[in-house]
């Protein structure tokens, strides 16, 4: 517990999540974010009053990368998976992209057939969804997120 007057351990989490380089409060958090989210209908000031009063608050991507050169403020995405090679490891591409903004993947992997399978062209059979998903998931330990993600 800290001795400070009116300590609010929510601003502690905040700064060690959120900040930027020079940023020492969650005041300076919250006008990175508005100045970024300012537009013709809505002002700084008004962003300010409903950051820094709690009255809403944006997803954790909102506050990592509002005002720096991570584009991405969307926090989770889903990606489709179609049952053929190029979509399988196009989604493995996408997914490391994704993670590499900051962001979450979701997939479902029911359209691929199961394991042993016929596959036509090959006159092979399938490997089934869990030998991709050990794919994706190698994906995952391998990018981290961009490190913004325990």
């Amino acid at each position: 517990m800290s001795n400070k007057p009116n300590f609010d351990p929510s601003e502690e989490i905040a700064l060690k999540y959120w900040a930027k380089e020079g940023e020492q409060s969650y005041s300076e958090v919250c006008k990175r974010v508005a100045s970024y989210m300012e537009g013709p209908h809505i002002s700084i000031q008004k962003i300010m009053h409903y950051l820094e009063g709690k009255y809403f608050m944006p997803n954790s991507p909102v506050f990592m990368n509002a005002g720096t050169a991570r584009k991405s403020l969307a926090a989770c995405f889903v990606l489709p998976v179609e049952d053929n090679m190029e979509s399988i490891f196009d989604a493995a591409k996408n997914m490391a992209l994704v993670m590499k903004e900051g962001g979450g993947v979701g997939i479902s992997l029911s359209k691929l057939r199961a394991e042993g399978s016929p596959v036509k062209l090959t006159k092979g059979v399938s490997s089934g969804p869990v030998s991709f998903l050990k794919v994706y998931n190698s994906v995952v330990e391998t990018v981290k997120q961009g490190g913004t993600r325990a």
